[in-house]
């Protein structure tokens, strides 16, 4: 049997790639890119424990981990101020980071939900997730520790569920109408 390795790339507008591993780790599961050409995302370390990243534009790569080195950290969205937003799994449950770009980290907790469920974080700082209880609803954190709800106004009882943020102050995701039927939405919040 033949072990799989995932390796991380990069395509410029030209059709070129340049692939990239990570130090130390045995596979890049996601990664991310900003619009100034900087990736983030998640590798693995042999011991299969997932740690963020970051690769600059030159190809230099840092590794970080939310909180406490040997963790289980996963990033999920870079914004084009370069900060970094993902979850981090502390006392069995999945809690939200943000990475600044001088590398500090904030963590942050949703209240009330096991996890997180970072969905990426747009230019103004903003970090934006799912929460899954019953039925989804989005969620939006501000760098000032302010939670706030959401939904898109055509979502029915199974609500909506971010899967993205961009730009400045922009989410987007899906929704599920009255009669249960998916749509796409994007929406300012």
């Amino acid at each position: 049997m033949t072990a799989t390795v995932e390796h991380g790339f990069v395509r410029d507008a030209y059709g070129n790639y340049t692939t990239f591993d990570v130090a130390g780790g045995n596979a890049v599961t996601s990664a991310l890119l900003s619009q100034n050409g900087e990736v983030a995302g998640t590798y693995t370390d042999a011991s299969f424990l997932s740690h963020g990243f970051v690769r600059d534009t030159l190809g230099n790569i840092t590794t970080f981990d939310a909180v406490v080195p040997g963790g289980i950290t996963d990033g999920y969205g870079i914004n084009a101020s370069g900060e970094i937003a993902g979850e981090y799994l502390q006392s069995g449950s999945y809690q939200g980071f943000v990475r600044d770009t001088l590398g500090n980290i904030t963590t942050f907790k949703i209240s009330g939900l096991p996890y997180a469920g970072v969905a990426g974080i747009a230019d103004n700082g903003n970090v934006y997730g799912v929460s899954k209880t019953g039925s989804d609803r989005g969620w939006k954190y501000t760098g000032a520790g302010v939670v706030s709800y959401f939904n898109d106004p055509s979502a029915g009882p199974k609500g909506s569920s971010p899967s993205s943020a961009s730009g400045n102050n922009k989410a987007a995701g899906v929704y599920w109408d009255s009669q249960g039927v998916l749509h796409d939405f994007y929406m300012s919040q």
